[in-house]
């Protein structure tokens, strides 16, 4: 018994160490509806009554952001009045500082790379709102740890073999989305909470065959607890009175024991929470208020079997792990997803076949009516309100964890844990890593790297100082981060456009929509130094092309009047040069023994053009360079062509760099071609022959030194060209 209390401890501390990454990651009200279902206890308190339907018209005209967010209000009010008990010690006159809504999503319809729904303020607060976030936040931590214990109990009814209730709790504690529930302010971890007690008293009760007085006050309580709690969890029920009818015909008890139950039961849920379903019908003319939720979240458009599809597959995925809002969900890779349907698959498959061997198939069938019930209510509301978040499977918890728990424990007996630790690691990660780089908040910086291009461009009082990007060889897929520095504010809150392109043809790589660091930019202190990470992936061109420089475009778009802001009066769009795009596919195949020309050791040609031409016209030619090593990142390399007549003066001459790719950013071992240089032929220059001579030099300390050739003296390659008479 101890040796067992200890692992139920050991597990219950792991969940609330792993809830409390959760609790201070995720930032304010960016869980799914936090900040919404906090306007409702807030309003609670500050009017001392339950709030009024207003419909999504209505709302939206709403000057005052507390009430154009209050949209929760359909909900029934226990979760509300006990939070609002719990935070009555808060002056939260600050409220409306914290709902400035992300306005990329909700004006330009931009919702890539925009999963935070609101935009946030890095002054320090001034009140005390988020004190009671995050108290409320550790209250459902604490409910989390009830729904763990009911669990527990729930899996012990049924068997104790396997270690099966601590499988079913380390899994429920190891699903992202349960802690996400359980660590933000939120009704659903209420109902999950009374939805499991019931699954345990359902399955208890069949076990005992039996009900004490205290079986149908605890019941009783449970039902009129989640009836005042929120419409989804009134299946709960169906649950209960289901197993009682069922029990009846497996004569597991008398219509004389279960009848006394479901008639208490109705009567202390029409007196616990029959108020609140009157007050439904005085004020929107029915028990449930559906016609006034509807005006709230009925679907805007018509359901079609494409989007019904679709919210299916995403209820299922996000029933694992889901942060933030439908609109930009944050997930996590692919491989998790179906890990976590494979192994449920397998548990109740090895549930099934347990319960035939060991007789326990009227256990199974409550298990299964319990998921089954859950989940029709869900996919029933979907057709009428988007509703499609797997968090809302979760008050079937208990049954799900139970029936996982006994399969992996009948088929892989002490070693099933081993197949839970994937979810619990990536419960951890999570918090550590998936939530920062989703959420990324400004940072503080004291001093300005060397690594970084100073620009120092000035807008009102928005000055932006450097930016930083990386002088390496990318390819398609790989991540290029960007380092903004800026200082100040803007009081048009304007959003920035960043984007990579192909510095020749201008073909997006990436593009970006977004509030630095989710940033509020009127409300920034100007006395700091921020900096803001932007991440861009390379994306494959249309056209395979030689490598190039990457150049990052950036904007600063006024999103009332869709303008941009301009900078030191001239200028919109600030282009810095990015790092090296070298296209996979781009494969030019040269062989060393087809060097013509070695310059310095560092520049190799595989290919010179040369053909005659006649005076007055324009001579282009065709390289293919290759860097032999990595050349210097700090001196760019000048490439020469000078023509020299017969008595070795020079008569032309081009000295140019590749704008579009610098030897500075040169590709060590990645050989290219260069067909952008020319020369000028004079037009009275006078026919015969000619020697072009070619070559690299650099700039250093107003010298000019040239790139010896092939290891000689020489620092030219001269080839023969023929000159004839202009036309």
């Amino acid at each position: 018994m101890q040796r067992q209390s200890l692992g139920l401890a050991l597990i219950l501390i792991l969940y609330g160490i792993i809830g409390s990454l959760y609790i201070v990651s995720v930032p304010l009200f960016e869980a799914s509806d936090e900040a919404e279902h906090f306007i409702h206890i807030h309003t609670i308190l500050e009017t001392n009554a339950l709030p009024v339907i207003q419909s999504r018209e209505q709302m939206a005209n709403q000057t005052d952001p507390v009430l154009r967010w209050n949209n929760q209000s359909h909900h029934a009010p226990l979760y509300y009045m006990t939070s609002a008990l719990l935070i009555s010690w808060s002056e939260r006159a600050d409220l409306a500082d914290y709902l400035h809504p992300n306005e990329l999503i909700f004006l330009r319809n931009t919702v890539e790379n925009n999963p935070n729904k609101w935009l946030h303020r890095y002054t320090e607060p001034t009140s005390d709102t988020h004190l009671a976030v995050y108290q409320l936040r550790v209250m459902n931590l604490l409910i989390g740890a009830g729904t763990l214990l009911m669990i527990f109990g729930a899996s012990r009814q049924i068997t104790d073999k396997y270690n099966v209730p601590y499988l079913a709790i380390l899994l429920t504690a190891s699903i992202p989305t349960f802690l996400v529930v359980n660590t933000s302010v939120t009704n659903d971890a209420l109902v999950i909470f009374l939805y499991s007690a019931g699954i345990y008293w359902c399955l208890k009760a069949w076990r005992t065959e039996a009900f004490s007085r205290l079986d149908v006050v605890s019941i009783s309580l449970i039902l009129a607890g989640i009836a005042l709690t929120k419409l989804t969890g009134v299946t709960l029920f169906a649950v209960v009175y289901g197993t009682l009818i069922f029990g009846l015909f497996r004569k597991k008890w008398a219509w004389k024991q279960i009848l006394p139950i479901i008639i208490i039961t109705g009567i202390a849920t029409a007196l616990l929470a029959g108020w609140w379903y009157l007050r439904n019908l005085s004020l929107y003319g029915d028990l449930l208020a559906v016609d006034a939720t509807a005006s709230i979240w009925g679907r805007e458009a018509p359901l079609t079997l494409a989007i019904f599809i679709e919210d299916v597959r995403r209820i299922g995925k996000s029933f694992w792990m889901l942060i933030g809002y439908l609109h930009n969900p944050v997930f996590v890779a692919d491989s998790f997803y179906i890990y976590a349907t494979g192994i449920a698959s397998l548990g109740v498959i090895g549930t099934i076949v347990w319960s035939q061997r060991q007789k326990q198939a009227d256990t199974l069938l409550i298990l299964l009516f319990c998921f089954f019930i859950v989940t029709a209510m869900l996919l029933y509301g979907t057709l009428s309100v988007d509703i499609s978040y797997g968090r809302l499977l979760m008050p079937a918890i208990a049954s799900v964890a139970t029936l996982i728990a006994i399969g992996l424990g009948y088929i892989f007996k002490r070693w099933a844990w081993l197949f839970i630790m994937p979810f619990t690691v990536t419960a951890i990660l999570v918090p550590v890593f998936v939530v920062p780089q989703a959420y990324p908040f400004l940072t503080v910086v004291e001093n300005i790297p060397d690594t970084a291009t100073m620009v120092n461009w000035q807008a009102d009082s928005l000055e932006i100082l450097a930016i930083d990007t990386p002088d390496t060889v990318v390819r398609t897929g790989d991540i290029v981060s960007i380092d903004l520095y800026f200082r100040g504010n803007h009081p048009d809150n304007p959003a920035m456009t960043i984007t990579a392109v192909d510095t020749i043809r201008l073909q997006r790589f990436d593009h970006h929509e977004i509030y630095p660091g989710m940033a509020d930019m009127r409300y920034l202190p100007d006395d700091r130094i921020f900096k803001a990470t932007i991440d861009l992936t390379i994306t494959a061109p249309d056209s395979i092309e030689p490598p190039r420089v990457v150049t990052i475009l950036v904007e600063w778009v006024d999103l009332d009047t869709n303008t941009e802001l301009v900078f030191d009066g001239e200028i919109s769009l600030l282009e810095v040069m990015g790092a090296t795009f070298v296209d996979g596919r781009y494969d030019l195949q040269v062989r060393d023994s087809d060097i013509v020309a070695d310059f310095g050791g560092e520049i190799v040609a595989h290919h010179i053009g040369s053909s005659n031409y006649r005076a007055g016209e324009t001579m282009d030619f065709g390289f293919i360079w290759e860097a032999t090593s990595q050349l210097s990142t700090e001196q760019e390399a000048i490439l020469t062509l000078q023509l020299f007549d017969s008595e070795g003066n020079v008569v032309a001459q081009n000295d140019s760099t590749l704008w579009w790719y610098p030897t500075t950013r040169w590709a060590p071992n990645v050989a290219f071609v260069d067909d952008e240089r020319t020369l000028e032929i004079p037009a009275d220059l006078i026919a015969g022959d000619y020697q072009l001579g070619i070559g690299w030099y650099r700039v250093v300390d107003d010298t000019y030194p040239r790139l010896a050739l092939d290891d000689s003296e020489d620092d030219l390659y001269m080839i023969p060209i023929t000159i004839r008479e202009a036309q």
